[in-house]
């Protein structure tokens, strides 16, 4: 790195490098550093000291933002800093410079100059990737350099090698093209089309296992890492074994995908070639399939026995995956297709086209994310076009399985076995009134927890064994659903089609037909979801913390996509979110209408027969009939506000103490729980000393009859207060973020530092 802008307080020279890599547009990752020897990890035995993230996720956790990237390297601990490859880049990192040479004369060629980071034991070569290639993660290539691309990271300059040395730039070319010997060695041959896992030597079976292993390994978590990629890796092993899986694919694959969850490079290597050999030693082949694989079901849990084209059954396809499309595909006008098929048999809300598309596409990729919404299809009264919709869904989804009613242990077992697509219709029939199934439901949405217990086993052979429920599910009922199901979904309000809306009827055949589509999903999936893992969406500040979460993934594929799709999933995302109704919490709508009454009023505290009197008027709110028919009481009030550390106070009120609630008491709850702009007024505490003032601010006087409030306040000077705090909340505002996003990086050249 070169000018470097002075030190400045709490900035060392790898957060100054990290920020001028990210305003470059690179991804940067926080890596644990070196501190006297040793990891900053504290793992005595440390396989990678000074190389693996600090974050929990791995790779996903990468970043542009400013911000987040100085909460990451700003502290005590020395830290280093990654660099995400891929793209329109890759690097060659050299750890044998002698048989790197001897190779370079043995092809004839001379190497352009290009950016060079000096390492440890070698140097890393940056170069430009090709237009129309994806250069993916390999090692031990001519058993002297490794490549980075696709879903890697670097360790960066100016990191530390626990060595002691510093990674530094040596050479400061702008990135050249790769020789093409180089390239050759690299890639694969052009004659094979590069599935995720490997190559065409594996047979459709064991790359269909090699697929799920490498998923289940991309999906462990902390602390599961290396024993989930133990058990996979012997699994692999016994089918290189048994001549289904080649072994150079396998390992590639399962290294990427060892690397995506974090766990470090060496550590990986090691446990890869000890579980490969002690799988080599039970050579295994695909056996038939015993009839006990199949559900037994009344029929509202079957998988369809459709056949496709290419001779798969749905049974075939929902345990193996669909084979996918040879050519490559483009998203966007595949993702246009999507939508089409959706439009021409469906009535759709607006935006719902667009929610549906994207979701459908992120059932083929969402093992790269963290968390993955539940698609939520909710109608006030039957023949509103659930079902049909959720034919459509089947017949373009991976791996769909159709469900008109199911217990939770068939939920968590079959997606254990499948990680299908579950589409379950009729929901109001059986979800609503059953918890269990409610917890194993939304147990799916986050990655990290989507698990549950139980005991398996007869007698004195019980013990406890770990499901998966992390799958994509759509749920289709009339009615609101369960506010914890509604809180963890996208939503499509669905309604009765108008005689003037026309669509065309679902064919019989529609799953037959839509095979290529979900083929080229498949296809595309391949291609897109390396990119995926690492994405990280601009959503603006739209709905909740927990509706942003649900549309990342979504904003991801379509930024992705490119076109016109990043626009179209922000004004779905709009308009779906706007037709949620609020979540009917007693307590959160208690502390919204109590927000709502003090800044009408103005005031900065009311007694709880005051309160009682305003919530009771409310025509929309349930306070009129709160318990048997009665109105809601101050003892309900307070009930009610005692979990959020809100309770009544002595207040000196119109010339007296009254017990009242304080507004500065109930500011943190309406913060975290009712957002929304009021008065900031401050109570003043209880004065027996007082002149027998109202214990208000100045001008805010009120007048307390009985149950009557009337107020000597102006309307249009709360509006002019409230007006002038956020002007001046703005203005505050803007300069912390100024501040934050590092904008006094601005003269750096990031072509001319970098890249």
């Amino acid at each position: 790195m070169k000018n470097y802008p002075p030190p400045t307080e709490g900035e060392n020279p790898i957060l100054r490098a990290a920020l001028q890599y990210a305003e470059a547009g690179r991804p940067v990752l926080p890596l644990h550093g070196i501190m006297e020897g040793r990891c900053t990890c504290g793992k005595p035995d440390c396989s990678s000291p000074g190389k693996h993230p600090t974050t929990p996720h791995g790779l996903k956790d990468a970043t542009t933002d400013a911000a987040i990237i100085r909460g990451y390297l700003t502290g005590p601990a020395p830290l280093n800093v990654g660099l995400l490859t891929g793209g329109n880049f890759f690097v060659v990192d050299v750890d044998d410079p002698e048989k790197f040479e001897a190779l370079r004369k043995k092809n004839c060629c001379e190497m352009k100059p290009t950016r060079t980071v000096k390492t440890a034991k070698g140097y890393h070569l940056y170069y430009k990737t090709p237009a129309g290639v994806r250069v993916k993660n390999r090692a031990g290539i001519a058993d002297c350099f490794d490549v980075r691309g696709e879903g890697g990271y670097i360790v960066a300059a100016p990191s530390r090698h626990v060595s002691g040395a510093v990674y530094t730039a040596s050479d400061k070319s702008p990135l050249a093209d790769s020789p093409q010997w180089l390239l050759d060695l690299i890639l694969p041959p052009k004659n094979k089309t590069e599935p995720s896992v490997a190559t065409g030597l594996s047979t459709r079976y064991g790359q269909a296992a090699l697929d799920d292993a490498c998923r289940k390994v991309a999906a462990a978590g902390e602390g599961t890492r290396n024993a989930t990629l133990n058990d996979e890796a012997f699994g692999i092993g016994q089918l290189i074994a048994g001549g289904e899986v080649d072994q150079a694919a396998a390992n590639a694959a399962l290294l990427d995908a060892a690397e995506s969850c974090g766990l470090p490079q060496l550590e990986a290597k090691r446990t890869l070639k000890s579980a490969f050999k002690g799988g080599s030693k039970e050579p295994r082949k695909p056996e038939p399939r015993p009839p006990k694989a199949k559900l037994k079901t009344t029929g509202t849990c079957a998988p369809k026995k459709h056949t496709a084209e290419n001779g798969q059954t749905a049974q075939q396809e929902l345990e193996e995956g669909i084979s996918s499309w040879v050519d490559p595909v483009v998203g966007a006008e595949l993702a246009d297709e999507v939508l089409a098929t959706f439009t021409r048999h469906s009535v759709l809300p607006d935006g719902g086209e667009v929610a549906a598309t994207l979701w459908t596409m992120g059932t083929f990729v969402f093992g790269a994310f963290r968390i993955f919404p539940k698609l939520l299809i909710s109608s006030p009264e039957r023949q509103c076009g659930k079902t049909t919709l959720l034919e459509l869904l089947d017949a373009l989804c991976n791996k769909a399985l159709a469900a008109s009613n199911a217990t939770p242990s068939v939920i968590f077992r079959v997606i254990d076995q499948w990680q299908p697509t579950l589409l379950l219709d009729e929901a109001d029939t059986f979800i609503s009134e059953n918890e269990e199934l409610r917890g194993v439901v939304n147990s799916g949405h986050t990655r990290k927890t989507a698990f549950v217990l139980r005991t398996e086993g007869d007698g004195g052979n019980r013990a406890p064994k770990r499901f998966s429920t992390w799958a994509p599910m759509c749920i289709a009922m009339i009615k609101y659903p369960p506010d914890t199901i509604l809180d963890r979904s996208v939503m499509l309000p669905m309604r009765r089609k108008l005689p003037t809306e026309t669509v065309e009827a679902v064919p019989l055949e529609i799953w037959e037909t839509c095979q290529s589509k979900r083929q080229k999903l498949a296809r595309w999936a391949l291609d897109a979801i390396e990119d995926l893992k690492v994405a990280s969406p601009t959503i603006e500040a739209t709905g909740t913390d927990r509706a942003r979460d649900n549309w990342r993934p979504l904003f991801a594929i379509a930024e992705h996509l490119g076109g016109h799709w990043p626009e179209s999933a922000k004004m779905a995302m709009e308009t779906l979110e706007a037709s949620k109704e609020p979540i009917a919490d007693p307590g959160t709508m208690l502390l919204h209408d109590l927000r709502d009454i003090f800044a009408e009023r103005g005031v900065d505290a009311l007694p709880g027969y005051a309160l009682v009197d305003a919530l009771v008027d409310m025509e929309d709110r349930p306070w009129a009939e709160w318990k048997a028919g009665r109105p809601l009481t101050t003892t309900s009030i307070a009930r009610l506000l005692k979990p959020y550390k809100v309770r009544p106070k002595q207040t000196w009120l119109n010339g007296g103490n009254q017990r009242a609630y304080r507004l500065e008491d109930l500011q943190d709850a309406f913060a975290r729980y009712a957002p929304q702009c009021f008065p900031d007024l401050t109570a003043r505490p209880l004065d027996p000393n007082n002149d027998g003032g109202s214990g208000l601010a100045p001008g805010n006087s009120q007048v307390l009859d009985g149950k009557n409030l009337a107020l000597g306040i102006s309307p249009s000077n709360t509006l002019k207060n409230v007006s002038d705090r956020r002007k001046a909340s703005n203005h505050t505002g803007s300069s912390t973020l100024a501040v934050q996003t590092g904008k006094h990086w601005g003269g750096v050249n990031p072509d001319e530092e970098l890249f």
